[in-house]
């Protein structure tokens, strides 16, 4: 990209300081090199404020643009005794970061080369995000003479998100509309019973699925016991019953009928006990 498209200052501070920045990558790539003189092994920044370019055609350096930047280098997560090879946050990886969190606000990006490229810009691995056609945000990873020295063995890699049409694009859009919450939280409750020790765990399962319908969310055993004092070829078996969430929470009595209902299965077509 041009410094010839940014706004120049009529009286800056200093020479360095003449130019109003293009993008947020000038400091944040200033304090990544920072970080790196002190062997960071990882490192991810971000930034939120305005960068400044000429329109086309004027001279007016008012055109300010709102951006949120980020540059990220080394793991996504230091080793450790399960991941004892770490996994590097190269570009397809802030790729797939940078593109779920857009698709998390349903914004149907299309990837396009970069309109506004610098040279630090790796030419193989860069593109613009663009919405309607037009550009949303951008991203590469940075082939700088620091960045590729041997002593950084991972990707240098930026992007950033223009927040402007990012905003203009989602007031245009209806609005999310979020199901109310449900009135009761999942609703669990503990069976024993005691049946011939021939009977499956499916055939349980059948039972209750046949007595409670769409009302089980889900059903699973904890607990196996085998006695004499249960009874000549008998066990015992214990399990947990999930519903599913209502409209409102159900009264005592209502659940209690569920249990009931499953109890009555379970005596009808396998001779079931309830366990005191």
């Amino acid at each position: 990209m041009a410094l010839e498209a940014s706004p120049a200052l009529s009286n800056p501070v200093s020479s360095e300081l003449e130019i109003l920045r293009p993008s947020l990558l000038p400091g944040l790539y200033k304090n990544w090199r920072q970080n790196s003189h002190h062997v960071k092994r990882r490192v991810f920044l971000q930034e939120t404020g305005h960068a400044y370019r000429l329109r086309a055609n004027s001279g007016d350096p008012r055109s300010s643009v709102k951006y949120w930047g980020a540059i990220s280098y080394g793991p996504v997560a230091l080793p450790y005794w399960k991941e004892k090879e770490p996994v590097e946050m190269g570009f397809w990886e802030m790729a797939g970061l940078m593109e779920s969190a857009l698709a998390g606000l349903r914004v149907p990006v299309l990837r396009e080369l970069c309109a506004f490229a610098y040279d630090s810009f790796h030419p193989h691995f860069q593109w613009d995000w663009t919405v309607e056609g037009r550009p949303i945000g951008s991203m590469a990873t940075l082939a700088t003479k620091d960045s590729l020295d041997q002593r950084h063995a991972s990707s240098l890699v930026y992007a950033e998100i223009n927040l402007d049409i990012l905003g203009d694009w989602m007031s245009r859009q209806e609005a999310y509309r979020y199901a109310p919450a449900l009135g009761a939280d999942l609703i669990e409750r503990d069976l024993a019973i005691i049946v011939g020790r021939e009977v499956s765990w499916a055939a349980i399962l059948g039972c209750a699925r046949r007595a409670l319908g769409s009302l089980l969310r889900e059903i699973r055993p904890f607990d196996l016991y085998v006695s004499k004092k249960l009874g000549a070829d008998k066990k015992s078996v214990a399990f947990r019953l999930a519903f599913e969430p209502q409209d409102k929470t159900p009264s005592a009595q209502e659940i209690q009928n569920w249990l009931n209902a499953v109890i009555a299965q379970l005596a009808q077509d396998l001779g079931a006990a309830l366990r005191d």
